[in-house]
């Protein structure tokens, strides 16, 4: 079964999200569509969307994700502090270390910057978390993760 949720479904307040998140749980990953760049309301509707994907499996289950990125990553300064902020606390809640790989093909803005700041984000929160320039490189980390964890 497919489960779909994007981050237009999770907007309030006043302000429009520059961003958007679609995603789809397939094969126990959820796999991810996200165009940038974002600010504090996308920010607000990804954790919202986030909490609403935990309904979506069990609580012992093994949670991982890909997250292909397009056109930009790039994030505001406020939109960082409150992006990580919202994680610890998800973090915080579920009590296991997802597995994240983070596809960035070349021409992607703010790379260079922002995937320095992920990096340490989730080493600082035990996140196991690669960056990949194609997804099927991805994937195969990702399953193998999976794998790793399923028969230790």
């Amino acid at each position: 079964m497919k489960i779909k949720r994007s981050t237009n479904n999770f907007v309030t307040g006043r302000f429009s999200t520059h961003g958007r998140l679609d995603t789809i749980l397939e094969d126990g990953i959820f796999i991810s569509h996200s165009t940038g760049p974002f600010n504090i309301e996308w920010v607000t509707a990804l954790d919202k969307l986030r909490r609403a994907c935990l309904t979506d499996v069990t609580p012992t289950y093994k949670s991982a994700s890909i997250t292909i990125f397009h056109n930009s990553m790039l994030m505001s300064k406020e939109a960082l502090d409150v992006y990580s902020k919202n994680l610890k606390q998800h973090l915080s809640e579920i009590q296991i270390s997802p597995i994240i790989a983070y596809v960035t093909p070349p021409g992607v803005e703010g790379k260079s910057i922002m995937l320095p700041f992920f990096e340490r984000l989730f080493l600082e929160n035990n996140v196991y978390w690669r960056a990949f320039e194609n997804l099927d490189d991805a994937k195969v980390w990702v399953r193998s993760m999976l794998d790793e964890f399923i028969n230790a």
